[in-house]
């Protein structure tokens, strides 16, 4: 995984482990953004985003994602 940059990168990258319901890797992305210079309000947007998506993964762990097949073709 390269290290997202900016919000769309993180954004992107969360879809991206949600479909594929890595949350190792969403725990890592958290980690990253937690580095990021912002104001409070916005990084506690971004945990809160982040949380959401890692339960969403648990929650869907076993679980076919139709958008999975969408990111081996791109």
């Amino acid at each position: 995984m390269t290290a997202p940059a900016t919000l769309t990168d993180l954004i992107r990258a969360a879809a991206h482990a949600l479909i594929r319901r890595d949350t190792l890797e969403i725990q890592d992305l958290a980690r990253i953004s937690e580095g990021w210079l912002q104001s409070e309000e916005e990084a506690e947007a971004q945990r809160l985003l982040l949380d959401a998506i890692l339960e969403a993964a648990c929650l869907l762990e076993g679980e076919p994602s139709e958008l999975e097949s969408a990111l081996e073709d791109a």
